[in-house]
């Protein structure tokens, strides 16, 4: 299992590789029991399936899922900290395509801080308060922001089911 945590000297977070394509349409799946938000893409039902565990010290996990090489989804298993001051806005995605991850990682160390629109349907999540230099619709309700050496800055998810629990 590769590990990039600051610890380890290495960069926290690998490159992506966007590739321009026409996004796909995603779903949400919502277990109110366990607080566990899915978004999956519809993606073709074959290809080999990973995912890059992202975690922060504060006690959020997420995890980047993958098919075939490209990211198709995302789970929130424990929501990062929420930002109760913070505001969001509507992303304005800059580009539009899929998103190649570094196969070398599988296990990222970052921060992570949850910012939600006032009626619940916007979710941001920043990823080490980095600076969005693109924003990449993935699927017609979920995009990812990139800096200018294409590491992974924020996640966003628009058109929030009603009654998702965005707690920590």
């Amino acid at each position: 299992m590769s590990d990039t945590s600051p610890a380890s000297g290495e960069d926290e977070l690998a490159r992506f590789e966007f590739i321009p394509s026409e996004p796909s349409t995603a779903s949400y799946a919502y277990d109110s029991e366990t607080g566990i938000l899915s978004i999956r893409f519809d993606s073709p039902p074959s290809g080999e399936q990973g995912a890059i565990e992202l975690s922060d010290v504060g006690g959020g996990i997420l995890f980047l899922h993958t098919k075939s090489g490209v990211v198709d989804g995302l789970e929130i298993v424990i929501w990062p900290v929420l930002d109760a001051d913070g505001e969001v806005d509507d992303p304005i995605p800059t580009d539009a395509g899929i998103v190649v991850p570094p196969l070398e990682i599988d296990e990222v160390d970052c921060e992570l801080v949850t910012r939600v629109n006032s009626v619940g349907t916007i979710v941001h999540i920043a990823v080490n308060d980095g600076y969005a230099e693109k924003t990449i619709a993935l699927a017609d309700n979920f995009l990812l922001d990139v800096d200018e050496d294409s590491e992974l800055t924020g996640i966003w998810m628009l058109d929030v089911p009603e009654g998702v629990a965005v707690t920590m």
